[in-house]
């Protein structure tokens, strides 16, 4: 075989498969950053997250022996982050929204969000929502998030469940 033949080979091989590692390496390195993020604002609450998952631009996690949630999402290049106590929380529900599109072949609904509503066991206290999806900032179609939502929901109320049927110490003296 001519060596010329094979060092175009080569060069052919490498414009390939280039881009494809830089693609997954911007990928990971995303997802490295989210998850680092996960776990820094954990830290700042004493808490360890045992539980996480990863979106495209988002990441969620919880501690399970202090009852606390961790929610990270770059918007915009921005992170922004929330942290809910469990224990304050009286339910958690998957809560989306869409509109109805039309075009020649029919009607459809498009979905606009998708996210996790909190109710707090205080009435006075704001229903608080966590969204894993926003058309109007996350750039390109759903993928997975409203199953993620359905995870998390399942995942958030047996925690909330546990830490309400868990025994109380009452104080002395009072």
């Amino acid at each position: 075989m001519d060596i010329g033949t094979t060092i175009v080979g080569l060069i052919v091989v490498v414009l390939f498969v280039l881009p494809i590692i830089l693609i997954a390496r911007s990928a990971n390195g995303g997802e490295k950053q989210l998850i680092d993020e996960l776990n820094k604002i954990a830290a700042v609450q004493h808490c360890k997250i045992a539980h996480f998952d990863v979106l495209k631009n988002a990441a969620i996690g919880m501690d399970n022996e202090k009852f606390h949630l961790f929610f990270v999402r770059k918007k915009q290049g921005e992170i922004q982050n929330s942290t809910i106590d469990l224990k304050e929380i009286k339910k958690c529900q998957v809560v989306s929204s869409s509109k109805g599109t039309k075009s020649k072949s029919g009607t459809y609904k498009e979905i606009e969000r998708i996210g996790l509503q909190f109710t707090y066991l205080i009435p006075t206290k704001n229903i608080n929502t966590i969204d894993f999806y926003d058309v109007h900032t996350d750039n390109g179609p759903i993928n997975g998030e409203l199953q993620l939502a359905n995870k998390w929901e399942t995942k958030i109320s047996k925690s909330v469940l546990e830490y309400a049927e868990k025994p109380k110490i009452a104080s002395i003296g009072a």
